[in-house]
């Protein structure tokens, strides 16, 4: 028959405490490495919050220059119409065709470079979504939308945008002429295109 001793019951008490102790600090240092993990998973969250951002000031910064710009080349173009601005002699091609294509065309070239420019901010922005894990996803939905990993430009220039696209009606001499319609590379697909070509198979021969 076994007799417990009282240095017997010490011992194992302070075996116990000593386990206690050790999970307790395990968990206190587990603790303290995650604390410091988020802390630093969120100064990572927030250096590309900036870096999306700046993306999105140069691209909205590209657009209202371009604007300017835009404006300029269309009335350029109007005035070309009245009068040839190297020679000044009158054209007399205010109210033609000719007015309107030239300036559609103006209108076409410019969406489609400001589409190339949104899709050069997109592909630097997905480099930097690239660098974010599941703990910085997890971040930024703590921020309830505060921090967000898309671009904002896009969604705030395109108001400007349609008015780039919009049909052209300033060669036009009667309000019941149609306008002429903007071909918006935005809206440009590769089935559209293949259809277009089936429609027309002579187009590029």
């Amino acid at each position: 028959m076994l007799v417990a001793k009282a240095g017997d019951s010490v011992t194992t008490a302070t075996v116990l405490v000593a386990f206690g102790a050790g999970a307790i600090g395990a968990l206190l240092t587990a603790s303290i490495a995650y604390s410091g993990r988020l802390l630093r998973v969120r100064r990572e969250v927030q250096a590309n919050e900036r870096a999306l951002r700046i993306l999105d000031r140069h691209l909205e910064t590209w657009v209202t220059d371009d604007t300017v710009r835009l404006r300029r080349q269309l009335a350029a173009i109007t005035n070309s119409m009245v009068a040839d601005p190297e020679t000044g002699r009158e054209r007399n091609l205010l109210w033609s065709s000719e007015h309107g294509v030239q300036i559609v065309r103006a209108k076409e070239v410019a969406l489609q470079t400001y589409r190339d420019q949104e899709r050069t901010a997109e592909s630097q922005a997905a480099d930097i979504r690239a660098r974010e894990g599941r703990v910085h996803g997890l971040v930024r939905a703590w921020s309830r939308g505060a921090l967000s990993p898309e671009l904002r430009a896009p969604g705030n220039v395109a108001p400007i945008l349609d008015y780039w696209a919009a049909p052209v009606t300033r060669h036009l001499s009667a309000p019941t002429d149609a306008p002429l319609p903007v071909d918006d590379p935005r809206a440009r697909t590769l089935a559209r295109t293949l259809a277009d070509l089936k429609a027309d198979p002579k187009a590029l021969i």
